[in-house]
């Protein structure tokens, strides 16, 4: 018989200097001392958001103020089957305190020194390495240059330089040819025009998409109602009013 999924709320808990908070699972809870982000199951009649809430002031004793909608990941444990709604964390009051015996770490995307870590959230560390603007410059047939925009974002952070790495980019048509991610690249990501194309995305364990001109906002806000199964950006255009628009219903980032 399948699992049916358990619904859980997550949140990526992030300070202004790019360090976000893990803790790890008390002595009575499956996979007790693996590392985790802060979050729990949701309740019937409430929203993923509404279960954040509850579950930070119980875990942590802290206020959410705002959850950014992300990510959305589905994960098969031996003990369950999650899907899990994760969210980032900017603005919250109070200071973090472990109300159930747990442990926690304030770690970077680079320097996340605490083991284990709950397999579910091997790809969210990834990702959090990830710049909130982006722009892709061709370098050769198919291996490009990621970096953040040497500009203030609207975060007020002075963006830096994650690449130069090697990146494997996929047209849209290019991407439904795949069968599998390449392994000698370091980030890998594609242009899609469609939802079928995204969960292809997905299924193959990319890094990222971002969305073609021919995606309308109404088709990106689609996608992004349930959360999108991996960082979704989109075009500048798309987003006039800027990165902040664009976070709040859910896409990572903007591309230029």
């Amino acid at each position: 018989m399948t699992k049916r999924f358990v619904h859980v709320a997550a949140g990526v808990i992030k300070r202004p200097d790019g360090t976000f908070l893990l803790a790890s699972r008390p002595e009575g809870k499956p996979m007790a001392g693996y590392w985790e982000f802060p979050g729990g199951k949701i309740e019937a009649g409430e929203s993923a958001a509404e279960a954040l809430q509850r579950e930070l002031h119980e875990e942590l004793g802290i206020t959410m103020q705002e959850a950014l909608p992300w990510v959305t990941q589905n994960f098969d444990y031996t003990h369950a089957r999650v899907r899990l709604h994760f969210f980032q964390v900017e603005q919250w009051q109070g200071e973090p305190q472990a109300h159930e015996g747990q442990q926690m770490a304030w770690v970077s995307p680079a320097h996340h020194a605490v083991e284990p870590v709950l397999p579910a959230n091997a790809a969210i560390l990834r990702w959090l390495a990830l710049p909130d603007q982006m722009q892709v410059g061709s370098a050769a047939a198919e291996c490009v240059l990621l970096s953040q925009l040497p500009q203030q974002s609207q975060r007020g952070e002075v963006c830096g330089v994650l690449g130069p790495q090697p990146l494997q980019h996929w047209s849209a048509s290019d991407l439904m040819l795949q069968t599998v991610r390449p392994a000698a690249v370091s980030w890998c990501g594609a242009q899609v025009q469609s939802h079928e194309q995204l969960l292809h995305a997905a299924r193959l364990g990319l890094d990222y998409v971002w969305a073609d001109d021919s995606v309308t906002l109404a088709e990106i806000q689609a996608w992004c109602v349930d959360g999108p199964p991996l960082p979704l950006f989109a075009s500048t255009h798309r987003f006039p009013e800027g990165l902040a628009a664009a976070r709040h219903i859910g896409v990572h980032g903007l591309l230029r």
